[in-house]
């Protein structure tokens, strides 16, 4: 038989492998859906889902953190849940803003996205598997506290077991025209956004939002400086990098990455600028100086080899081409389920006063573009 025809066969069943696994994978999850709808219970507040239907990095965490920033400026308290994606927790714990000292041991527990949302958002983060328990025990907790709570819940679109009042789902447009996995990258395929999301934003599509690093403080033209980074697209993000400084190295880690990896690949650099994105500065940076690192965008330190180096952060921003339009949505969703929830006389669990819809929104601080990312 010639090699050719080999080829085929191996393709041909190669693709009916595929084909049969995406279908299975399909039945299962319709299945595992139709009992968390089964267990769906209503939450006594407003619940914001942001989700994606693909495998893989949809900029959920900065949206997450975009949309808590704007219901603060409306008078609520956001809440985050999350699982703590590449942590190592077996609990449930809270960070709570003012309260929770952050410690190494810490981050690792619940991973660096739980930290980025709690250093840059500044809102309590409830981090843990279980979600829907996780969110019935704050709720109860915290009844009668007379704060009006929104609960965001991060990477959502899958758990149907937590009800919400939004559901918005961020994909690519390659998502839309993509299949189940094993065949393809997808969780869901793209027929279910017409059936259950409220909002869908398509990334970097020319009505959509898109993503942008910003410094805002950089290292030197002429300094030597050296990138560290776990983002997806590292290649062309280092190449950018490399455009900006005369001397310029970088090394490319796996998503999520432990801070003891991290530490070993800093042990053979000898530059002294750094730069870093948000989710490497919470494994890299002394935790105690955390804060200040995303607050400023520098910090002087000595990394977890106790080599004192000059930090930079590369951040991750959000960019609209309507602002007002994309939170407006996420507002009103939210601001429905507490007039349903307040009783005829003013008195209810969300008290009487509402906030309005009407504060112009808080623009981004003026950082410097690193151009093209």
């Amino acid at each position: 038989m010639h090699s050719a025809s080999v080829s085929m066969m191996y393709t041909s069943s190669k693709s009916a492998c595929l084909n049969y696994l995406a279908r299975v994978h399909l039945k299962i999850r319709t299945k595992d859906q139709g009992k968390k709808l089964a267990r769906r219970e209503e939450l006594p507040v407003p619940v914001v889902s942001v989700g994606n239907i693909a495998m893989g990095g949809r900029a959920k965490t900065p949206t997450t953190i975009a949309i808590s920033n704007d219901l603060k400026q409306i008078g609520l308290e956001p809440v985050v849940f999350t699982r703590g994606y590449g942590g190592k927790l077996k609990e449930m714990i809270e960070l709570v803003p003012g309260k929770t000292k952050l410690t190494r041991d810490l981050v690792e527990k619940v991973g660096d996205e739980a930290v980025e949302i709690f250093l840059k958002s500044k809102v309590r983060v409830v981090v843990g598997k279980d979600r829907l328990p996780n969110a019935k025990g704050f709720a109860e907790k915290h009844k009668g506290d007379g704060k009006k709570y929104v609960f965001i819940l991060d990477d959502g679109f899958q758990r149907l077991d937590v009800p919400r009042d939004h559901d918005l789902v961020l994909v690519k447009e390659q998502d839309l025209d993509d299949e189940m996995f094993p065949k393809g990258y997808l969780r869901e395929t793209s027929q279910v956004l017409s059936q259950r999301a409220n909002q869908v934003v398509v990334l970097g599509s020319e009505d959509g939002m898109r993503k942008a690093t910003y410094f805002k403080q950089r290292p030197p033209t002429y300094a030597q400086v050296f990138s560290i980074t776990t983002r997806a697209g590292s290649e062309q993000y280092n190449k950018k990098l490399s455009n900006i400084f005369r001397y310029f190295r970088s090394v490319d880690l796996k998503d999520h990455d432990s801070s003891k990896k991290i530490a070993r690949a800093m042990l053979s650099i000898s530059e002294k600028h750094i730069v870093l994105g948000g989710k490497e500065a919470v494994k890299v940076i002394p935790p105690e100086k955390l804060e200040d690192f995303f607050e400023t965008g520098f910090v002087m330190a000595n990394d977890m080899n106790g080599v004192q180096r000059r930090f930079y952060l590369a951040d991750l921003q959000l960019e609209f081409p309507d602002r007002h339009a994309f939170f407006k949505q996420i507002r009103q969703s939210v601001l429905k389920r507490y007039q349903n929830l307040v009783t005829p006389s003013g008195d209810g669990p969300s008290g009487p006063s509402l906030p309005s819809l009407q504060p112009a929104l808080q623009e981004p601080v003026q950082m410097e573009l690193i151009p093209g990312l």
